[in-house]
């Protein structure tokens, strides 16, 4: 999947024959893979490389259709590395908010879609992007965004989603 984009869907769907022990060995995999010493830039040094960019949309998809793989590990996998100041995977938690929750990173928002923002929950939605999917499957995307709020926030208490919005608020203003 990170040589060939194009058959993403393909394999994502192969996978409703994996059973539950293997769809953990899979986010095993995925984050090793994430965690390899490979560049994460072009050779440009500007734009993030293919390999991490496929990668991030096969887990997206994943998560998306299988909301019982566990996605507590990358979640601090990324938090480790927003830690570490690198912070090239935040492209793998916005495919996550992408495919998962279908809505899509906005880098910036004008006056008018911060006032909508500021309103009610009609109001609210008017300004935010919504991808295509949003029709169909609602069930999936209720399965999966419970599945991601519970890895944000453990039953043990440990509390991903606080860091991870201050690392993610400190990366911006380093920027």
């Amino acid at each position: 999947v990170e040589a060939y984009p194009q058959h993403t869907e393909n394999v994502v769907e192969l996978f409703k024959y994996l059973t539950p022990l293997s769809l953990d060995v899979l986010a095993y995999v995925v984050v090793e893979r994430l965690g390899s010493a490979r560049d994460k830039l072009k050779e440009d040094g500007q734009n993030i490389a293919g390999w991490l960019q496929c990668l991030a949309t096969f887990i997206g998809h994943v998560w998306r259709r299988y909301s019982g793989v566990d996605m507590h590990g990358l979640l601090a996998y990324i938090l480790t590395r927003l830690r570490a100041d690198e912070c090239l995977d935040l492209v793998v938690l916005q495919e996550l908010l992408a495919r998962v929750c279908n809505v899509e990173w906005q880098e910036e928002l004008s006056g008018d879609a911060l006032d909508k923002l500021a309103g009610g929950r009609t109001l609210r939605s008017t300004a935010v992007v919504v991808t295509q999917g949003m029709q169909r499957g609602i069930n999936t995307v209720a399965r999966a965004m419970g599945a991601m709020r519970a890895a944000l926030v453990t039953a043990d208490g440990e509390d991903l989603a606080v860091p991870l919005l201050a690392l993610i608020g400190h990366q911006r203003h380093c920027k």
